[in-house]
Formats: C-alpha cells, sequence, structure tokens
C-alpha cells in the first residue's frame, strides 16, 4: 500500500459555493502538481447539517475533509493551512455579492498577509447561492411559530395595559423591541425574528397611532419611528441570534476539546500496544454508542480484529460475521478510504469501515456497526474522524516507544557481543600462550627435564586448561541466558552433596587457599538444576581465591531461614570497597586490585551467578564479613515436602 502524503491543497469552500466546481478544479492541481489535496468546509455557526454535501463529495472522491467554525474566513485558513503543511488554497467567489466572499479583495488581501507563502487560485462561479436556496425551502417549526404569535400577543396585551394608564409611545417602542429579543432567543433561524420586527411595527401602527385600529398615521414623524423601530428590531434579533449560534459552536468546540483529552489522558495511562488498541476500541463505542470492530495492522496486513460490543446490540459478531466483513476491511486498508455501511462500496455490510491515520500511513481499520443514527454522529463526524486520530497518534507513539526499546536492546546486546569477544581476545591468550609454550618445552626438552620439572609444566597446563574449561563454561551458560534459550531440568537436590560437589571440582584450583565446609545436621532440599548451582558455588569459590592472599581460609556455610536457605561463601581478604560494590553484578565488571600472578576473568562470574539464581526464584547479595572480607548469599527457596523412594 501506497504511503500517505500531507495535503499540500487546500479546496475551501462554505454552504453558499458550487462544491464540486472548486473540488474539480483542486483535483486538476492536484494532477498536475503530483500532490494530494482536502476539501477545507468553513462553518460560520451554521448547523453541521449544511455540509453533508461537501463531505459526500470528499469520500466520493477519496480526499479528506475538515470543518472548522468561525468569524475570521482569512485567519481560519491560514491557519489550518500552517498546520497541515498546504502550499496553495483554492477559494472560490461569486460575481454575485451572497456569500462570505463578498469582500474578497480585502480577504484575499488579509489571507496573503498572514500567510504570504501561499499560492491563491480563486474560481468565479455563475450560481444561486445554495445557502439562500435553503432558506427559502426552510421548514417552519410549529413550537417556534407558537412562541413567536404568543409573544406578540403578550406583547401587545401587556402594550396595551401601559398605554391606557398613561405610558408613552416612545416606551411602548421598547417594549415591542424587548419582544423580538426575546422571540430571537426562543426560536432557532432568522425567519421568526424578521417577522416578529416587522408584525411588531404593523402592530404599533394598528393599536397605538392615531387614528387606531387603522394602518393609516396622521403625524408626519410617525414613518420615521416605524422605521427606527424596524431596523432596531431586526439588528437586535441578528445580534441576539449571532450571540446564540457563536454559543453553540463554542460549546461544540468545548465538546471537542473534552472528548479529545480524555481520549488522550485515557491513552497515555495504556503500557502496551495491545492495551492501547483496546483502549481505542472501547473509546470508539463509547463515543458512538455502537459496536465496534479494530482490525490492527500487523506487517503491512490486518490482523484479527480486536471486538467491543455493546450490551444493547443484540446481533452476535462470531466466525461467519468476520469472513464477510474483513474483506470490506481490506479494501478500506488498501484504497485508504470509507467503504461499508452508508457509503458506496459494500452499502449493505454491518458495519462502517473507516482508516486509522498515522504520520506514516494508516494503522488500522476501525468499523462501526450500522443502525440508527446516534447523537453523537448526528452533532459532528469530524470528531469522530479526530478521535480516530488520536488512537492513531496513541497507536503510532506506542509502536515508535517498541521500536525505540527493541533498538536499544540489539545496541545492548551488539555492545555485549564485542565486549565478549574483546575479553575472550585478551584474557584467553595469557593461558592459551602458557598452555602452548610448557607444551613446547615438554616436546623439544623432555629428555633434559627431571621429574619434578615435568610435573610442574604438566600442572600448569593443567590448571590453565582446568581454567579455560570453566570460562567456556561461563561463556556458553552467559550466552543461553542472554537468548533465553535456557530450560531448567529442576530435580531435587540436597544442599550439603551441591557444597561438596563444587568444593570438589575447585580443589585443585585452590592455589594455597584453605576450603573449609561447616555441616548442617538439618537436610535442607532445593529444587534446582543441580549443574547451575554447582557453577554458581565454582564461581564464588574461585572469586574468593582470585581476590584474597594465599593462606587465607574460604569457609562455606548453610542455613535455614524462614522458608529459604541460604548457601554463603565467606572470605577474610581484604574485602570489597563500598564503589565496587555498585558494579558488582554487572557484567565485564572485574576488580582493579589483582595478585600480579593471577589471571584476569571476564567479569561474567557474578553476573552469572545472579541470572542463575533468579531463574531459579532466588537471589544473590554481598556483605562485609567480620573483621574483614566478604561474604557472598546465594538464597533459595526450600522444598516444603521431600518424598525419599526406599
Amino acid at each position: 500500500m501506497s504511503e500517505i502524503k500531507d495535503s499540500r491543497i487546500l479546496a475551501c469552500m462554505t454552504s453558499e459555493m458550487d462544491g464540486m466546481e472548486i473540488a474539480e478544479t483542486a483535483a486538476e492541481l492536484a494532477k498536475a502538481f503530483h500532490e494530494n489535496f482536502s476539501i477545507l468546509y468553513l462553518t460560520l455557526f451554521s448547523s453541521a447539517d449544511n455540509k453533508q454535501k461537501e463531505r459526500e463529495l470528499a469520500e466520493k472522491m477519496g480526499v479528506r475533509f475538515m470543518s472548522i467554525a468561525g468569524t475570521d474566513i482569512a485567519s481560519q485558513i491560514a491557519e489550518y493551512a500552517r498546520v497541515c503543511g498546504a502550499e496553495r488554497i483554492v477559494i472560490g467567489i461569486s460575481e454575485k455579492k451572497k456569500n462570505i466572499f463578498v469582500k474578497k479583495d480585502r480577504i484575499i488581501q488579509r489571507l496573503l498577509k498572514l500567510a504570504p507563502y501561499l499560492d491563491v487560485y480563486l474560481v468565479s462561479q455563475e450560481y444561486a447561492s445554495v445557502y439562500s436556496t435553503s432558506k427559502k425551502h426552510q421548514k417552519l417549526n410549529l413550537n417556534s411559530c407558537l412562541i413567536t404569535l404568543g409573544m406578540l400577543g403578550i406583547t401587545t396585551l401587556l402594550s396595551m395595559l401601559l398605554y391606557s394608564i398613561g405610558v408613552t409611545e416612545t416606551n411602548i417602542v421598547t417594549v415591542y423591541i424587548l419582544s423580538v429579543l426575546l422571540i430571537s432567543y426562543l426560536t432557532d433561524g432568522y425567519t421568526y425574528s424578521i417577522f416578529a420586527s416587522l408584525a411588531s411595527v404593523l402592530i404599533f401602527n394598528y393599536f397605538f397611532t392615531e387614528p387606531r385600529y387603522t394602518f393609516f398615521a396622521y403625524e408626519t414623524g410617525y414613518p420615521l419611528t416605524f422605521a427606527v423601530m424596524g431596523i432596531s428590531a431586526i439588528l437586535t434579533s441578528s445580534l441576539t441570534i449571532r450571540s446564540k449560534k457563536e454559543e453553540k459552536v463554542i460549546a461544540q468546540k468545548a465538546y471537542r476539546t473534552d472528548v479529545l483529552l480524555a481520549a488522550s489522558r485515557n491513552l497515555q495511562h495504556s503500557q502496551t500496544q495491545n492495551e492501547i488498541l483496546l483502549d481505542s476500541a472501547a473509546l470508539i463505542s463509547r463515543f458512538t454508542g455502537k459496536s465496534v470492530l479494530l482490525y490492527p495492522v500487523v506487517n503491512s496486513r490486518l490482523d484479527r480484529p480486536i471486538v467491543k460490543k455493546i450490551a444493547s446490540d443484540d446481533q452476535k459478531i462470531n466466525e461467519d460475521v468476520l469472513q464477510n466483513e474483513i474483506p470490506i476491511a481490506r479494501w478500506t486498508y488498501f484504497n485508504a478510504s470509507e467503504a461499508g455501511a452508508g457509503t458506496a462500496i459494500s452499502p449493505n455490510a454491518m458495519y462502517r469501515y473507516l482508516p486509522v491515520y498515522g504520520s506514516k500511513g494508516i494503522l488500522g481499520v476501525v468499523g462501526i456497526h450500522a443502525g440508527r443514527q446516534t447523537k453523537a454522529e448526528d452533532m459532528d463526524q469530524d470528531l469522530l474522524t479526530a478521535l480516530l486520530s488520536e488512537c492513531g497518534t496513541a497507536i503510532e507513539r506506542e509502536q515508535l516507544r517498541e521500536n525505540q526499546n527493541r533498538l536499544e536492546i540489539e545496541t545492548q546486546r551488539e555492545k555485549t557481543r564485542s565486549t565478549l569477544l574483546r575479553a575472550i581476545s585478551h584474557d584467553l591468550r595469557t593461558p592459551l600462550t602458557s598452555i602452548s609454550g610448557n607444551s613446547e618445552v615438554l616436546l623439544q626438552e623432555e629428555e633434559k627435564l627431571d621429574e619434578a620439572q615435568r610435573h610442574l609444566l604438566y600442572q600448569n597446563i593443567n590448571d590453565d586448561a582446568e581454567w579455560l574449561i570453566n570460562v567456556v563454561e561461563n561463556i556458553l551458560l552467559t550466552t543461553r541466558m542472554d537468548n533465553n534459550s535456557l530450560t531448567l531440568n529442576l530435580q531435587p537436590e540436597a544442599v550439603q552433596d551441591l557444597i561438596e560437589e563444587a568444593a570438589d571440582h575447585m580443589s585443585h584450583l585452590l592455589n594455597g587457599h584453605t576450603l573449609k565446609i561447616v555441616p548442617q545436621d538439618e537436610l535442607m532440599m532445593v529444587e534446582v538444576e543441580a549443574s547451575l548451582m554447582i557453577q554458581v558455588l565454582s564461581n564464588l569459590i574461585d572469586n574468593a581465591v582470585k581476590y584474597t592472599p594465599q593462606g587465607t581460609v574460604i569457609t562455606i556455610t548453610q542455613e535455614k531461614h524462614a522458608d529459604e536457605v541460604w548457601i554463603q561463601v565467606a572470605d577474610t581478604g581484604p574485602g570489597i570497597n563500598d564503589e565496587m560494590k555498585k558494579n558488582l553484578f554487572t557484567m565485564f565488571y572485574t576488580a582493579g586490585s589483582l595478585r600480579g600472578d593471577s589471571r584476569r576473568g571476564l567479569g561474567l562470574g557474578l553476573s552469572l551467578c545472579r541470572t542463575i539464581a533468579e531463574a531459579h526464584h532466588g537471589r544473590i547479595s554481598e556483605r562485609d564479613n567480620d573483621p574483614h572480607g566478604c561474604v557472598f548469599t546465594v538464597a533459595l527457596p526450600l522444598m516444603k515436602e521431600v518424598q525419599i523412594d526406599e
């Protein structure tokens, strides 16, 4: 599927314009410049129903549709163009002065002043105003008619009462203006307020000017009074209606902002991509009041949908339903356009499908169950689009975070491999060189050497080989742990047996140290893989040998603490300073104060000990010994029941 590009061309239109002509001009420009275009619908405090025709036009042409409301046309267009990165604007103007671009020169000049980088294309149109035509055929509302007639009747009765007690005609005029103001506030549209304004003039003339109960007036000043009264009534009603519609738009904007902020907060609390998908489906379902199918995109294909079904929806969502609906969802994904119920593509489908956009393409497809229109859909279809965009942003943000984590892990693994190879090449050279040198001496000078000298060379070769075997075992275990390929073969083992096996394994590598094992009368059993736990204890003994002077004692004890057994390896060496303790169990960390004749370790031992202990649901720790030295403790869970076969 091709990548969705930002729209560089905006086709700006209102309810008064021929949207088809403007859209066709924008399409020709888009084709010429090899760019995409979007339709921007400008609402001047009119109802959302006026833009349905333009929305259907956008769906038919396969372009994005966005609606914004306000009073300053130039600033609206300039700001939206800046946000979406548009470079070319297509605006419709009429030779007749019947649309919002009447003062076209002033608006165009202001637009170019606000956004001088824009190329503005004017489409001249000769047509009757769509907005005006709709007003002519506007149906009267019975409730508004009754309010208008009732208010005029009440105002007339009140005015007659005031007239009978001597209130002047000037004050009665203000009563009628107030009446028109109330009618404008209580009814919808200009029809009722204009009617009330004209009717007020006629009623005032009929009931309160001499001669009364006629439409004649003796005084020459009355025509001016009537004109002022009518103009005042019309102006006040117009301002009231405008204020009402501004309040409506502000309320819709506030609702839109609240919905999007709530959605953003909910999605920010999601920790994984699956949680974001579940929360997104729930948000869309709650907003539309309908069941929702959300198909995430995985490896450039639609995955199985996340289903969010509402309780009032009797339709079962089973495999047969999904099999029938998935081709429509795929069409939406590959064509980046709406499909399904209520559209030209598969109109008989159970769901209406919309793409969920990200910055670089479509991240998913959402299906909304068909049925009766909900309040949310009637009020603002654009809000649904914005909500889908918010969900797409959250999905994309989580994908970026996961990709970043994956890259960091890969980088760390690559760094580990490089460090391991560097350490191996450096630290294995010494024992290999020693083995090579000693074996060469034996091959070339064996007859000249006495028995003691030959035995010493054999012993050195054996020690170096044992050290290499231990290092290789640690490397292999570390690799298995790093690749998560280690499967534990847990068996009941006696702690005393594990200690003795490790001691026997290290007995010829003590290098002048004394290894003391403190026996325990109570039999303590643990469920471990014996070879791994012996490796842990061997590493701890080897660590004590390397970092303590010859002749010192290394002590191994076992103690029961609650439901754990603590295996402790203690030495009486110089101990470990606080700075070293911070990195003690870090891979490739080695202490800087080794004896001159000792081999360097790769820094895998203690790190590997911790990994193995944690794999057995245990832990490892270090503390200072008294009066000096250090104590390493491996804590493992005790077996609760031990079955002994006879």
